[in-house]
């Protein structure tokens, strides 16, 4: 399998944060195959922080997502009109949506959503912590939420504080 990361996730175990001075994605995938994300924090980021669009084979373990309980959007991973797709052991501490599976680009219109599989997650948030279905133009289809924790942040906790700084 070819592993596909984008242009500064060639390490494992680095921590990469969202500098630019406007809203967007942290991370975006489009029409990619294979891609493998893994063992990489992620943090800060003034919108999606890992966004997969048209994607088929997508493998995303072991990641973390810190961002901030301020500002709207900061989903942790959005995974939209995607096929074949695992998240296994990853931690996302958000206030938008932990994980949320998408359907809603009119340039992939008939895309669905399909054969995706998340466990072993530790999903914490003020907003939702799985969802299904934004703004939907495709059907969703073989999806399994299994073994994980749901949380509900609290802005008094000792991650909150230390998220508010990035």
């Amino acid at each position: 399998m070819a592993r596909v990361f984008a242009f500064w996730a060639y390490r494992k175990g680095t921590t990469y944060s969202h500098k630019q001075s406007s809203a967007g994605n942290l991370v975006q995938f489009e029409a990619c195959k294979n891609v493998i994300i893994e063992n990489v924090t992620l943090r800060g980021s003034e919108s999606w922080t890992l966004h997969f669009l048209a994607c088929d084979e997508v493998l995303v373990t072991g990641i973390k997502i810190r961002n901030p309980l301020h500002g709207p959007n900061t989903d942790g991973i959005d995974i939209n009109m995607c096929s074949n797709v695992r998240i296994s052991n990853c931690d996302i501490y958000t206030n938008d949506d932990a994980i949320v599976l998408k359907s809603r680009e009119p340039d992939y219109y008939g895309k669905i959503c399909e054969n995706i599989t998340i466990t072993n997650c530790v999903l914490t948030t003020i907003c939702n912590a799985f969802k299904i279905g934004t703004e939907t133009m495709s059907d969703f289809r073989n999806i399994v939420f299994s073994n994980s924790t749901i949380k509900a942040a609290n802005p008094g906790d000792e991650l909150a504080k230390v998220t508010a700084a990035y």
